[in-house]
């Protein structure tokens, strides 16, 4: 397993090629970070294009609503928000997990956009987890030992994989 750290706040962990590992701060700048640990990865594991995409479309809708809409509970000895995210392909399958220490917040409980409504009369907040909604095949979701606990599944295969994209 290789472990790193690429600035004071943001620590990864790879193992054998089907996983990897990651615990930083909720910060909008570790986001970037995160993103090019998950490419590499995506690309060692010759994920499809489609997967690839989804999990950045998911990646960032959660981390940025964490960093934005998330606050560490009273009780927390914790004075930073930490975040969590943990990748593994199993066969055909991709199993992304993440998880922060902010107050409890199911995002499954959150209401679907009215999308059919006049934009004019639609309300902010709720597209981004519908979106998640849609893209993954899985959407689990748990509060455990003071943590938020997203559990999102998705296909890996495909034709055409992200490796193609660098040759």
């Amino acid at each position: 397993m290789s472990t790193g750290r690429m600035t004071e706040s943001f620590e990864y962990a790879a193992g054998a090629g089907t996983e990897l590992s990651i615990s930083t701060v909720a910060e909008r700048p570790r986001e970037a970070e995160i993103m090019f640990a998950v490419e590499a990865w995506a690309v060692n594991n010759s994920l499809s294009r489609q997967c690839w995409l989804d999990l950045q479309l998911c990646i960032d809708e959660l981390f940025s609503n964490i960093c934005l809409h998330s606050e560490t509970p009273p009780s927390s000895a914790d004075k930073e928000l930490l975040v969590s995210l943990s990748l593994k392909k199993e066969d055909n399958l991709v199993i992304l997990i993440l998880s922060d220490t902010g107050k409890e917040f199911n995002p499954m409980d959150a209401l679907p956009p009215k999308l059919t409504a006049p934009i004019e009369d639609r309300s902010v907040g709720g597209l981004g987890i519908h979106l998640v909604r849609q893209t993954v095949n899985r959407f689990e979701y748990s509060y455990k030992d003071g943590k938020n606990i997203v559990k999102l599944f998705f296909h890996a295969a495909s034709q055409n994989s992200v490796r193609s994209f660098y040759r």
